[in-house]
């Protein structure tokens, strides 16, 4: 059955009056070669799992941390992020989830006296 045909058997069973719903699945082939572009959806994923949101414990340890690799401007906010830096895999958010804790401990840590 074409998609044509699904959608004027829809309409018609709409316009006797019957409730139904399409759900369709559709395959597309993934070029395993072409990396994942990161969106300000995805920009808004990350922050909320680092928990850097507006109002949550990390925003400015992560606002910091942006800064200082280049990915935001001092004026910015984390909601800016350059989207060529933001994760966009579960692996990749950990990596940075790590490397967001060792600056964050190495910012912290005393001066040599």
């Amino acid at each position: 059955m074409s998609i044509d045909q699904i959608v004027s058997l829809t309409h018609e069973l709409k316009r006797l009056g019957c409730k139904c719903s399409l759900s369709l699945s559709v395959h597309l082939p993934i070029d395993e070669d072409e990396p994942t572009k990161a969106t300000m959806k995805t920009v808004l994923w990350a922050l909320n799992r680092l928990k850097a949101a507006p109002g949550q414990p990390s925003r400015d340890v992560i606002r910091a941390f942006l800064f200082y690799r280049g990915w935001i401007q001092a004026a910015e906010e984390p909601e800016e992020w350059d989207l060529q830096h933001v994760p966009t895999s579960v692996e990749a958010l950990k990596q940075l989830s790590s490397d967001i804790l060792k600056f964050d401990q190495d910012r912290h840590a005393p001066g040599p006296s």
